[in-house]
């Protein structure tokens, strides 16, 4: 049991860490020089903000956790239906929907506590 506290706390302080670096990427407000070279270069939208773009990728890899979410629910679901009584394949499914429900839990609760710290920080900063 401690060996999943520790796999779970781990993720949870891996994802918080993750997320949290659009929020601190607010602090740099000098500009060095960079839409300056992103216009000499010609790139279409020299207004792109770097916190922008993290959010951005953060709002796919949510996108894809949800789809692999969904992949492996469906994937249960038909190993439960094909299991015709066999105790072993609807235990087996059984572990993979657990399984897939702990991990959105563990992720989209990540999420949520990270943001809702760093927006209560940054309010205080203000």
């Amino acid at each position: 049991m401690q060996k999943y506290l520790l796999i779970i706390l781990t993720v949870v302080f891996s994802l918080g860490c993750l997320l949290a670096v659009p929020q601190f990427s607010l602090a740099q407000e000098k500009d060095y020089g960079l839409k300056d070279t992103a216009t000499a270069a010609g790139l279409p939208n020299a207004e792109v903000d770097v916190t922008q773009e993290i959010g951005r990728v953060i709002g796919i890899a949510l996108s894809f956790i949800g789809v692999l979410f969904f992949g492996l629910m469906l994937y249960a679901g038909f190993i439960w239906m094909m299991a015709r009584g066999n105790d072993q394949e609807v235990t087996k499914a059984k572990h993979i929907i657990f399984s897939a429900i702990l991990g959105l839990v563990v992720v989209i609760g990540s999420y949520a506590i990270t943001k809702f710290v760093l927006d209560f920080l940054l309010k205080k900063q203000s």
